[in-house]
């Protein structure tokens, strides 16, 4: 008997399938890496994390903080990643209870708490991702003052390369 024309349409069956397992993995790599990769709201986050670290100790407020305190020594921070023009904001706002302002301190990109003001009441994609959260802390002589740390990142990432 003879069977080689079995075989050469085996063979056109096994190149068509081997082509497509082929396009099925250049076109996984090629969705996986054109992906666009946002780690504003993570970054956002860990600087207020690192920012509540340095600030708060045992649910009291450092007392170095009205003194001695550095920012960017103290919270382990780059000074290089909070001059002018750079993609971060943070600020670490200290009010007694009934509201009244006891400190204020802001570093990094100060248009960005104009950002978060806005992005508060309008979705807006190209506005930097703002995070705020609010701490009731005990001070000296048993007051209670509430510590409101505000963390911002406008650094989107770039599309992941080959």
């Amino acid at each position: 008997m003879n069977k080689k024309g079995d075989e050469k349409v085996m063979g056109l069956w096994w190149f068509f399938v081997i082509i497509i397992i082929t396009l099925g993995i250049v076109g996984g790599v090629i969705i996986y890496y054109g992906a666009d990769v946002d780690v504003r709201a993570i970054e956002s986050r860990m600087l207020l994390d690192r920012s509540y670290d340095c600030v708060i100790e045992n649910g009291f407020l450092k007392r170095e903080f009205f003194s001695s305190f550095d920012f960017y020594e103290d919270c382990d921070m780059e000074i290089n990643q909070f001059n002018e023009g750079s993609e971060f904001f943070v600020k670490i706002r200290i009010e007694n209870m009934s509201g009244r302002l006891i400190e204020e301190r802001k570093y990094g990109q100060m248009s960005y708490e104009e950002d978060c003001e806005i992005v508060e009441e309008v979705s807006a994609d190209k506005l930097a991702v703002c995070m705020t959260r609010s701490f009731v802390v005990s001070a000296e002589k048993g007051e209670k003052n509430r510590v409101i740390i505000t963390g911002a990142s406008n650094q989107k990432g770039r599309k992941v390369g080959f």
